[in-house]
């Protein structure tokens, strides 16, 4: 089962990482002032077993995430751990868990391996329950820089993500969730996430292994029966209200808050003027000492385009994973659907383009009300054919409106590079996902291309709007 969508890295079968505390200190996120620095942390196998020590009765066990899952294996078999779901996130990862883990995890018994999306899982079997749903340290936490956006787990640590693992702990089970911690920001994030997916203000445990804290939230935890020695332990955790929640429509976990992305602001900048200088002399947008002349309609649609997009990687990344196989699919099925659209309109030309406007319009307004977690409760393959209907439908309307416009243009040069530099405009305009959400990408992408249909019939008689099936043959 894909355990959160993460791929542990390649160090996983070197030596480990000798413990550390924290890098930096925490601000105050509960009662009973700053935490002090606590003894040096003590050896994986105490934290690696925290949470099975604190849940009560165990009947099942689901270890989310592959940072330090298998090598807390064994601790949990001494706890004498009925049975244990084990997630994946790919089968060739079980399998070198299978032949090398030097404590033959996935040999006994009790252990349940299952290769599928955590979330999934999650939705497809909603009457199981766990004693323990465990997050493990994901590896990547401690391997990018805090500038980064979108990474692979970014879904994970949502408001829907934690309470679709907490919606199948049981009545006396414990969620827990261990996390590399390098800013104070970071905490007060998790533990206000924590508190809004499972309504319940967790315990935080200090423990300092890989930088790192543990987060314990249920509905029997008792923070007298925690060992002291792991690190200080904060009661009854308070996040500070200011601090944005992620959720699956703003999922910028490492997003630092109340700052400015001044790197993005000089990058894109730079990118908006290298591109514009380079395709106004590739297209010859205007003759020496004449006007500019672009395209508004192929500009605007460049600029739509582009963010619909970004709204299909990033919402097929929360159905299937945030990996390569995935990103490579969406563009594959961009360019598959863009070129059965141009097959289309050079066999039957459409009468008037205005009119495929409507339906490209109403299949924007069906991905933006449909929530892309919905359809993670289909198996599959049904899962798949649903997203890929959905979210290809409006690049196939789009197409044939492209191309019917480009068949009829005066100066296809001209269109081109204006839909070029609208693309590149709107790979920009993407980047207000990170103050509006990922779903106003699709009704920013609504707008303009209504805007290109009114730009069309705003030029009343021009070729769009008249039959562009090409000359008709006279008879007699």
């Amino acid at each position: 089962m894909v355990a959160f969508r993460k791929r542990p890295h390649r160090n996983r079968l070197g030596p480990a990482r000798e413990p550390r505390l924290p890098s930096v200190s925490l601000r105050p996120i509960g009662p009973g002032g700053p935490p002090r620095p606590g003894p040096a942390p003590p050896a994986g196998r105490l934290r690696a077993s925290l949470p099975h020590r604190e849940a009560a009765q165990h009947r099942f066990d689901r270890r989310g995430g592959n940072g330090q899952r298998r090598r807390g294996r064994r601790q949990e078999n001494r706890h004498d751990q009925p049975e244990k779901n084990d997630d994946g996130h790919d089968p060739l990862i079980l399998d070198i868990g299978r032949r090398l883990h030097p404590e033959r995890p996935y040999s006994d018994p009790r252990v349940v391996p299952v290769v599928n999306d955590a979330r999934a899982y999650f939705e497809q079997n909603p009457e199981t329950r766990f004693d323990i749903v465990c997050y493990g340290l994901l590896d990547s936490h401690t391997l990018f820089s805090s500038i980064s956006s979108l990474r692979l787990e970014n879904y994970v640590y949502s408001v829907e993500g934690i309470r679709a693992g907490w919606e199948h702990v049981a009545p006396d089970g414990v969620l827990s969730i261990c996390f590399s911690v390098s800013k104070p920001w970071m905490a007060q994030r998790l533990v206000r996430l924590v508190e809004e997916a499972t309504g319940l203000r967790p315990v935080v445990i200090l423990h300092g292994m890989a930088s790192g804290v543990t987060l314990l939230v249920g509905r029997g935890v008792d923070p007298a029966h925690l060992p002291t020695d792991l690190g200080p332990v904060i009661r009854d955790a308070q996040g500070d209200p200011s601090v944005r929640v992620p959720t699956d429509d703003w999922p910028f976990l490492y997003l630092r808050p109340g700052s400015f992305p001044y790197v993005y602001a000089i990058v894109l900048g730079a990118i908006l003027l290298t591109s514009w200088l380079a395709i106004r002399k590739a297209y010859k947008f205007s003759t020496p000492g004449g006007p500019v002349r672009i395209d508004l309609v192929f500009f605007l649609m460049g600029m739509a385009f582009l963010l619909l997009e970004t709204r299909m990687v990033t919402a097929l990344s929360l159905l299937f994973g945030s990996t390569w196989i995935v990103n490579a699919s969406v563009f594959s099925g961009i360019l598959l659907t863009a070129f059965l659209a141009n097959l289309l309109v050079a066999r039957w030309s459409p009468a008037r383009i205005t009119l495929w406007y409507l339906p490209l319009a109403l299949s924007l307004i069906a991905i933006w009300s449909v929530a892309p977690g919905r359809l993670n409760r289909l198996p599959l393959l049904e899962r798949g054919i649903a997203a890929g209907v959905l979210y290809a439908l409006p690049v196939a309307f789009a197409g044939v409106v492209f191309s019917s416009l480009l068949r009829v243009s005066r100066d296809p040069t001209r269109a081109l590079g204006s839909n070029l530099l609208g693309a590149v405009l709107g790979g920009v305009l993407e980047y207000s996902s990170m103050l509006l959400g990922l779903r106003s990408l699709v009704l920013l992408a609504l707008g303009l291309y209504l805007m290109s249909c009114l730009l069309l019939i705003r030029r009343g008689s021009a070729p769009a709007d008249v039959d562009v099936r090409g000359p008709r043959s006279s008879s007699g």
